[in-house]
């Protein structure tokens, strides 16, 4: 996501390099970190049901520059489907729907990602 920035004359001199008319790009960059996933997974006990090669699989997918929407939805169902809700300390429950409780996973994956900015 690009955010164009209008800068007052007194903050350009913070800003070593500018672009045309006063405006820089600023990038977004959202990345999960697998190792706070991985503990999320270990502490809600989920992804019980997953070999080690699933397990691999589903940090792959979180190896992108740019975490989106339909790539949490995508995490979390993998987590899901490789988790045993009755024994799932936190995040889902067989009180609720898959879709609620894929939902409610997002959250949980949501959490270990972290976002910071580069000028684009």
């Amino acid at each position: 996501m690009l955010c164009p920035i209008r800068l007052s004359k007194e903050m350009r001199k913070f800003v070593p390099i500018l672009r045309k008319k006063g405006k820089i790009m600023i990038k977004e960059i959202k990345r999960i970190d697998t190792d706070k996933l991985g503990s999320i997974c270990i502490k809600n006990n989920w992804y019980t049901k997953g070999n080690n090669e699933e397990y691999s699989n589903m940090f792959s997918k979180c190896d992108v520059d740019n975490v989106t929407t339909e790539l949490l939805y995508e995490i979390a169902k993998d987590i899901y489907e490789h988790t045993d809700a009755k024994n799932a300390t936190n995040g889902c429950s067989n009180d609720y729907s898959d879709m609620e409780n894929i939902l409610n996973m997002m959250i949980y994956v949501n959490d270990a990602s972290y976002v910071f900015y580069v000028e684009d």
